[in-house]
């Protein structure tokens, strides 16, 4: 991706960021870690990582190369740990958010491999999805170490500062500046059903009268609405169809939509972001590879060598 100063490259690392635990299911969507409520005593459950309230599910927790030296897996800006029930060294005790203890050995996990297996430290329990459930609401439990056991897969994901960013999203250009008539990726109007399609970034209208290209992203490597029209409408992926060419169109945001859930990627070396739908190898694309206002985006199968071509290439510019 271009860095000049027009140019927001996605793709950052933030110091001393949150983290968010994610075990995938076999859809590819992941789910998180997370509080049911932030208080001592509350349950540790499985929860989707982009609904909901963010802070009962970003963690403070060594980024380390594994195996880690035994600490605590603290939520992100509070005084509570998880912790071990009672401290029950048996297969099946529950995980709960407790607070903070330096001495508190309920509360002093290591990771073991580059899985994120987290151990109990001194014992060979293990923090574990009961029964292998990603119900939103399952509490977390502790169980017999197996580094083989997916159920104890909890990789981390770094969280930036902030969540998301406001910017419009062009094909992609190599000069600077950029061309006076690049395209941009435009909900047609605000209306459930609307197309979306390529329109002039700084005067959609004269493509659509009641266009938008103006977007709010989840930022990398997050995943969540990609927003229009003051947040009202969303990014979204008819009748939840992934096949070939199906296109893309606008709708009332929903946050329990899968159809609405999208992350935006930095290709590195390539520095070519995608636009692509969780859970799916599949991407937000330029019909025919045709950059003419007016051509619709539709979704199509991402390049698995990462070498995206430009009909699935955008430029975030920050406004």
């Amino acid at each position: 991706m271009l860095s000049t100063a027009i140019v927001f490259t996605i793709f950052v690392a933030a110091a001393n960021a949150a983290t968010q635990l994610e075990r995938t299911q076999s859809n590819g969507i992941p789910k998180c870690v997370s509080a049911s409520s932030k208080s001592s005593g509350s349950s540790v459950v499985i929860h989707d990582c982009y609904t909901g309230d963010a802070s009962r599910y970003n963690w403070e927790v060594s980024t380390a190369p594994p195996p880690t030296a035994p600490g605590p897996i603290k939520l992100f800006g509070e005084n509570l740990c998880i912790d071990v029930k009672d401290g029950v060294n048996t297969d099946g005790t529950k995980l709960q958010l407790w607070t903070c203890f330096a001495g508190n050995s309920n509360q002093q996990f290591v990771s073991l491999n580059y899985e994120r297996v987290y151990q109990w430290a001194g014992t060979n329990k293990c923090i574990d999805l009961t029964n292998g459930d990603f119900t939103d609401g399952n509490q977390l439990q502790i169980w017999t170490c197996d580094l083989n056991n997916q159920n104890q897969w909890f990789s981390g994901r770094s969280i930036p500062d902030t969540e998301t960013v406001d910017v419009k999203l062009s094909v992609w250009f190599n000069s600077f500046p950029p061309p006076p008539d690049l395209l941009c990726l435009t909900a047609s109007q605000n209306t459930d059903g609307a197309k979306v399609a390529l329109a002039p970034c700084e005067n959609p209208s004269t493509t659509f009268p009641s266009g938008n290209s103006t977007w709010v992203v989840p930022r990398a490597p997050l995943y969540g609405l990609v927003r229009t029209y003051d947040g009202s409408k969303c990014l979204d992926l008819t009748s939840g169809d992934t096949s070939n060419g199906n296109a893309l169109q606008i709708w009332t945001c929903d946050e329990e939509n899968p159809n609405q859930v999208w992350t935006i990627e930095s290709l590195i070396p390539k520095r070519q972001p995608s636009i692509r739908r969780i859970g799916r190898d599949k991407c937000v694309d330029i019909r025919d590879g045709k950059f003419e206002a007016g051509t619709d985006i539709q979704i199509w199968d991402c390049d698995p060598s990462g070498n995206v071509g430009l009909d699935q290439s955008w430029i975030a510019r920050q406004l």
